[in-house]
């Protein structure tokens, strides 16, 4: 008869995948460390890593300070104030690289995936000293097409707020600065992006203004449905305080001295 075929060679069965994960974690690790770079192992890697994270983003030792105010009002700009003068802040708009509503995004400018977003604002965070107050604006859960992370979110919903306050005047002509050297077919795209929420009149109305170069007119329309969006949403928070800022006429330098000595 004729002699068997011969039998495949045996193959060592792979490990948990996990395992496979930490023995290349730990060649790349070595690899750069024979390159001279800085390593750091994280004992248990990226899941225990997120899981770290996720936790302190609920039960972190910081006191969140909210700035807010509706639409306009310069919170931002407070923020970034607040941090010139040596006060804790997280950038969330920074870190998300959009300015949040439709219209933050009119450079489209490339955002982090929403896990690298929680992950950077871990990292800002933890910066800061146990028990530090931590100035931070007012967001929804969204910011563009980044989530903010939930635990978090929750923090910021039960945090002490300080609302700023300016004329609608002022805050038409905060709009314009910051938007007013966008395309024009940017800012009417943005409004066609809310007309289910703004409405097919009040859509038109602002399109038709921001073709004909009237900002004015147009902030005023879309202040309309950002008012009524913030009343809708502050209703919602469990918030021990909402503290009125009068930001009227005032800098974003001055409103940030009022809030370091005050706040």
């Amino acid at each position: 008869p004729p002699p068997p075929p011969p039998r495949p060679p045996r193959r060592r069965a792979p490990g948990p995948p996990a395992a496979r994960g930490g023995r290349r974690a730990g060649s790349v690790a070595w690899l750069l460390e024979t390159a001279g770079l800085p390593v750091v192992k994280v004992e248990g890697g990226y899941k225990a890593y997120r899981r770290w994270v996720v936790r302190d983003l609920a039960e972190g030792p910081w006191e969140l300070q909210v700035v807010g105010g509706m639409t306009g009002t310069g919170k931002t700009e407070v923020v970034h104030a607040l941090a010139g003068k040596g006060a804790a802040t997280l950038d969330l708009e920074g870190l998300a690289r959009h300015l949040g509503s439709a219209f933050g995004n009119l450079g489209r400018a490339a955002q982090p995936t929403s896990e690298a977003f929680g992950n950077a604002c871990h990292r800002v965070l933890h910066g800061f000293a146990p028990g530090e107050r931590v100035w931070v604006e007012d967001e929804s859960r969204r910011i563009g097409s980044v989530h903010l992370p939930e635990e978090l979110h929750a923090r910021m919903r039960c945090a002490p707020m300080w609302e700023l306050e300016r004329t609608d005047d002022e805050r038409i002509a905060h709009l314009i600065e910051v938007y007013g050297e966008a395309a024009p077919e940017s800012l009417a795209a943005a409004f066609e992006r809310i007309r289910a929420k703004l409405g097919g009149a009040d859509t038109v109305r602002a399109v038709d203004a921001v073709r004909s170069g009237d900002y004015a007119a147009a902030a005023a329309i879309g202040l309309r449905y950002y008012d009524k969006l913030y009343r809708h949403t502050q209703a919602r928070a469990t918030r021990p305080a909402v503290h009125p800022v009068d930001a009227r006429g005032k800098t974003a330098e001055a409103v940030a001295a009022l809030l370091c000595g005050g706040g």
